[in-house]
């Protein structure tokens, strides 16, 4: 089965799933004012050190490049330099933190909690 049939079949006899998965993996190209956006939101979040820059990380890529998260695939080209630049770190940085970003994206709740809020307020302010 290919990608289109998989929509396809999706969109014919589970429609809610087909329109969860489609909305999920919607991006928006990557600007300074999308992670600057990103950035104030996760500054009101009580976190360690390391857990805000991965919240900051995922909900980056939520929203940029949402396939990177929910598959295996790599990290749209200018999302993590535009991050970097942000974060003050490399890109090469950011690209290391991929797999840990999907790992507690999928694995930690409250990580997940605090992406999903971030991720649907800047959403919202499209």
């Amino acid at each position: 089965m290919t990608h289109i049939q998989i929509q396809t079949y999706l969109s014919e006899y589970h429609p809610a799933i087909a329109k969860e998965v489609e909305d999920r993996l919607r991006s928006q190209p990557c600007t300074s004012q999308v992670v600057a956006s990103v950035l104030s939101r996760a500054a009101s979040i009580e976190t360690e050190p390391w857990q805000h820059r991965l919240i900051i990380i995922i909900s980056t890529l939520l929203l940029c490049s949402p396939e990177t998260i929910f598959t295996t695939c790599a990290v749209r080209k200018g999302v993590a330099s535009t991050l970097a630049k942000s974060l003050g770190v490399s890109q090469q940085a950011v690209s290391k933190k991929v797999e840990q970003a999907r790992h507690y994206y999928t694995h930690l709740a409250a990580i997940r909690e605090a992406v999903d809020k971030i991720v649907k307020e800047v959403r919202g302010n499209e």
